[in-house]
């Protein structure tokens, strides 16, 4: 599967300037959606190889829907790989996304091991919107289930090797040398239809309920107010709609308390920064 995955896809678009990349002087829009901080991680180590490269970088949420940018303005989309796809939440953003008039995208991801190559479906979403994908590149970083212990080796060993990744990605994008992924159509298409039913997010749901410990939990409704699905509400404890629930494990692994957890199953929770952090960041977003 792998072999085939690593194709070139044979149309890929040239970039407006005359090549597929980002120009030193140029500007990037960085629209991330991250659960436990992965992807806000690889969103902040991107924007600074890219200014390293001499490109203005910002940063943006996808919880909120893109404004119009200035037209050579380059959108670079960073998110976590899930169910072999993406969460709701990323493809409403993309969906929701200004015509593009052929402005160029680039694709940033994190991922448990396999992205199920959905660069392919999501090339073609953009394409349809307008837009032109000069590159994409997937990262391997430490998971967020079933970590009885946290493997903390492990963790560290991941991450290092997609900083070192991503640098390459970031050189690639400037020089014009990154590229997008055609998949295997059959199965990227399937896993793309798939998962914009509930299919998936029912099942990965009834694997891996969310319960909440009401002796411990404060009532402090910070995983209500943050919740990207509006999947929560407090009554007067949280309460989540398994029907709405995409399992990011923001709640989870940003709970101040710990009071979230899957019963049965005990782990300890991760997340890839402390809360302070990754509330900075969200507070920064328009």
């Amino acid at each position: 599967m792998k072999r085939f995955e690593n194709r070139s896809c044979p149309d890929r678009p040239v970039s407006s300037h005359g090549r597929s990349g980002l120009v030193p002087g140029g500007t990037v829009e960085l629209c991330v959606f991250s659960g436990t901080g992965n992807s806000l991680m690889i969103a902040r180590a991107l924007a600074d190889a890219l200014r390293g490269e001499g490109v203005s970088a910002n940063l943006r949420g996808m919880e909120v829907p893109l404004p119009l940018l200035d037209r050579g303005t380059v959108l670079g989309l960073v998110f976590p790989v899930a169910c072999f796809s993406t969460y709701p939440t990323v493809w409403r953003f993309i969906r929701a996304l200004p015509p593009g008039e052929g402005r160029d995208v680039f694709i940033a991801g994190t991922m448990g091991g396999y992205s199920g190559g959905m660069q392919a479906p999501m090339g073609e979403v953009l394409r349809a919107r307008g837009y032109r994908p000069v590159g994409a590149r997937f990262f391997v970083m430490p998971g967020n289930y079933d970590n009885r212990t946290m493997p903390t080796e492990r963790n560290a060993a991941r991450v290092a090797r997609a900083m070192e990744d991503l640098r390459q990605f970031a050189s690639e994008l400037v020089r014009g040398e990154a590229s997008v992924r055609c998949g295997i159509p059959l199965l990227s298409r399937f896993l793309y239809r798939l998962s914009q039913t509930r299919r998936p997010w029912d099942f990965f749901y009834r694997l891996y309920p969310i319960a909440v410990d009401g002796e411990r939990c404060v009532r402090c409704g910070w995983c209500a107010e943050h919740c990207p699905e509006g999947a929560i509400t407090m009554d007067p404890l949280p309460a989540i709609d398994p029907k709405v629930c995409q399992s990011c494990q923001r709640c989870i692994g940003f709970c101040p308390v710990g009071a979230l957890h899957v019963p049965g199953k005990p782990a300890e929770p991760y997340r890839a920064m402390s809360r302070e952090e990754f509330e900075h960041d969200l507070r920064g977003f328009g």
